[in-house]
C-alpha cells in the first residue's frame, strides 16, 4: 500500500476528499436524481440508502478494494457534488475500475475531466496501477466521450448486458494501460 491515510487530492478548482456520514444529504441529492442516475445503479429513494453507500465506500477503503473521493469545489463550503474513484482494486494484479458520478447541475463544466485526470495520475503514480478500466453503457454518449478524451481505449462491447427500463443495454469496456498513459 503506497499511502497510509486517506489521500486528499487537489486540482485548480477542486478538492477531492474522503466521504463521511456528514455528507449523506449531499450524496442523497445527486444519487436520488433519476436523470443523473440513468446510467448508474439507478436512483436511490431514501436517505438511509445514501448512508449505506457511504458505509460501503468506507469499508472498501478499509479493505483496500476501493478508493472513492468526494468531489468538492475549492473555496466553497466543501459540499460534495460528486463521487469519483476506484472500485474493484486488485493490488496483486495492479488494476482497478474507475468510476464517476456528478451532480447534474455541474455537468458540462469540465469538472469530471479535471477530477479524473488527477485520479488517473494518482492511480498510476501512487497506487502503482498498470491497468485502469471503465464500463459504460454504449448509449451514454457523454461518458464515452469523457473516457476517450482521457485516453482510455475501447476494448469491446458486451451486447445486451443489462436489462433496465424495459430494454436491454450494451456495455462498452474501456481501458488505459500504464505504458499508454506514460506515452501521452
Amino acid at each position: 500500500m503506497a499511502f497510509e491515510t486517506f489521500p486528499v487530492l487537489q486540482t485548480e478548482r477542486l478538492l477531492l476528499r474522503r466521504i463521511t456520514q456528514e455528507d449523506v444529504h449531499a450524496v442523497f441529492q445527486f444519487r436520488s436524481d433519476v436523470e443523473a442516475q440513468r446510467y448508474n445503479e439507478g436512483a436511490i429513494t431514501r436517505l438511509e440508502q445514501a448512508s449505506e453507500l457511504i458505509a460501503r465506500l468506507e469499508e472498501g477503503y478499509q479493505n483496500r478494494t476501493m478508493v472513492e473521493w468526494g468531489v468538492t469545489l475549492k473555496g466553497g463550503d466543501e459540499t460534495v457534488i460528486g463521487l469519483m474513484g476506484y472500485a474493484n482494486w486488485s493490488q496483486q494484479n495492479r488494476r482497478a475500475e474507475i468510476g464517476y458520478d456528478l451532480r447534474r447541475d455541474y455537468w458540462g463544466q469540465g469538472i469530471a475531466s479535471e477530477a479524473l485526470t488527477t485520479i488517473l495520475a494518482f492511480g498510476f503514480g501512487v497506487m502503482d496501477l498498470n491497468r485502469i478500466h471503465a464500463c459504460t453503457w454504449v448509449e451514454n454518449v457523454a461518458s464515452v466521450r469523457l473516457l476517450e478524451r482521457l485516453g482510455l481505449r475501447l476494448e469491446g462491447v458486451l451486447r445486451d448486458e443489462y436489462w433496465e427500463a424495459d430494454a436491454f443495454h450494451d456495455e462498452a469496456h474501456y481501458a488505459l494501460l500504464r505504458r499508454e498513459y506514460e506515452a501521452e
